[in-house]
């Protein structure tokens, strides 16, 4: 399955969940259960949401933190050469 097709199912889910909160009224003690049980269907969502978000971004921030450290001794380097200049 694709990011794309996973993020869809995702994205499904979250809309499910929310059209079912926008439209919760509670008004008896049968419908406190249902949201206690909509509840729990939001938190598996949003668990699923950030699985899914973290699978992509995960490597990202990790390779963004490699170039960042196989540029910061030339940045340290030019930084130093230019308060040499200055003193």
């Amino acid at each position: 399955m694709t990011n794309n097709q996973q993020l869809e199912i995702v994205k499904a889910q979250s809309s499910k969940a929310t059209t079912a909160a926008n439209a919760l009224e509670i008004k008896t003690q049968e419908d406190l259960q249902k949201a206690a049980e909509l509840l729990t269907k939001i938190k598996t969502v949003q668990k699923m949401v950030k699985n899914e978000k973290d699978k992509v971004l995960k490597p990202l921030m990790e390779a963004t933190k490699a170039e960042r450290a196989r540029w910061e001794p030339i940045e340290e380097d030019s930084e130093n050469a230019e308060k040499t200049v200055k003193m």
